[in-house]
């Protein structure tokens, strides 16, 4: 379970925003990609997962390149949590849930069913979601609707997971529920898991590595304390 970006150049044919960028996402890693807004944070996710052409190198899931994947084989293999968020009326929480099982479905034989159920009911249990199971997902508080969110994507791949700002909505005891949860899936279940996000404290305190992005383009990989030493942030965030 592993994401690569090996020279990899990404932006748009008017302005290119990052180039030669060589970076490595493992098994069991929480790794926070920090920056100023507009640098190019969820221009890098939707490239790392074919949503956004490359204009250079290359892209390595599992160690296969991005392009040998089809659509169900990629979905199966990273799953991805985007910022805005979701008005569902009439949907409950295991109806939600379950969506998230679209590229694994298969119901047509006991084992499909059965394989199906088992996945559903791990979701529950790991993300805390029995108080809550038989609830409208509308109805529920922003911290909860997030982590019924997380709980679909984990059920699509927990393999390679990657969210796009997941705490914007959320209280300080949501986000840091969050972290918790996210750092779980990265030990308990061998995830690799890449999140932007705009809590640093948070970010020091749970990740395995921290990804600083520039507005020239770079980014600079380090451990949590490598890039709290370096005096990197205030340079980024001009402090």
């Amino acid at each position: 379970m592993s994401i690569k970006v090996q020279n990899l150049t990404l932006g748009y044919q008017e302005k290119i925003l990052a180039k030669e960028l060589n970076l490595s996402l493992m098994a069991g890693e929480l790794v926070s990609l920090i920056g100023p807004n507009g640098v190019g944070k969820s221009t890098l996710f939707k490239t790392m997962l074919g949503l956004q052409s490359k204009i250079a190198g290359e892209i390595l899931i599992n160690d296969h390149r991005l392009e040998s994947f089809d659509r169900f084989e990629l979905a199966r293999t990273v799953s991805m949590l985007l910022t805005d968020k979701i008005d569902i009326d009439y949907i409950k929480v295991p109806e939600l849930v379950e969506l998230g099982s679209f590229p694994h479905q298969d119901l047509t034989t006991v084992k499909g069913r059965k394989d199906f159920y088992h996945r559903l009911l791990d979701m529950k249990d790991f993300f805390g979601l029995g108080y809550i199971w038989h609830e409208y997902y509308n109805e529920l508080s922003d911290g909860q609707k997030q982590r019924v969110l997380l709980a679909r994507a984990a059920m699509q791949s927990m393999e390679n997971l990657i969210l796009d700002e997941p705490t914007t909505y959320l209280d300080i005891k949501g986000k840091r529920e969050l972290f918790k949860l996210l750092k779980r899936i990265s030990l308990e279940k061998k995830g690799a898991v890449l999140l932007s996000t705009h809590d640093l404290d948070l970010a020091f305190e749970y990740s395995s590595k921290i990804w600083v992005m520039s507005c020239d383009g770079r980014i600079i990989e380090g451990s949590p304390n490598e890039i709290k030493s370096s005096g990197l942030i205030n340079e980024v965030f001009g402090l």
